[in-house]
């Protein structure tokens, strides 16, 4: 069974954070478990920064979460760049046409939360 991972952006400090997401109302959260020592922590995070992992990584071995930009290579050798998004119960490329899972060829350029100016068609 895979583990369901998120990330969030804690604008607090100004970083990424990852765990699994918590939702309380209008508070969105992401809880770290707290490996040997046995304290977890629970960050406050932008709730559009909340995207999930989609457990593949790209060709650098970075792994891709939902709301990442990625550049990446189709059947026919055509470059394009696209967000990652969750649709159908799926992580797919380029408006549900393009299953991620299908291209070896990918390399995360961004997200949309910190590049919201990046040129994201293709």
């Amino acid at each position: 069974m895979r583990e369901i991972k998120f990330r969030g952006y804690d604008v607090e400090a100004g970083k990424w954070v990852y765990g699994y997401f918590v939702r309380d109302h209008d508070q969105f959260a992401i809880f770290t478990p707290g490996g040997t020592k046995g304290t977890a922590t629970i960050t406050l995070v932008d709730p559009m920064s909340v995207g999930q992992s989609t457990c593949l990584a790209d060709k650098d071995g970075v792994e891709v979460y939902e709301g990442d930009i990625v550049n990446w290579e189709d059947s026919d050798g055509m470059k394009r760049r696209n967000i990652v998004e969750f649709v159908n119960g799926g992580f797919v490329l380029c408006n549900n046409r393009y299953n991620l899972g299908h291209y070896s060829k990918k390399y995360v350029m961004g997200n949309v939360y910190e590049n919201t100016d990046m040129d994201k068609g293709g």
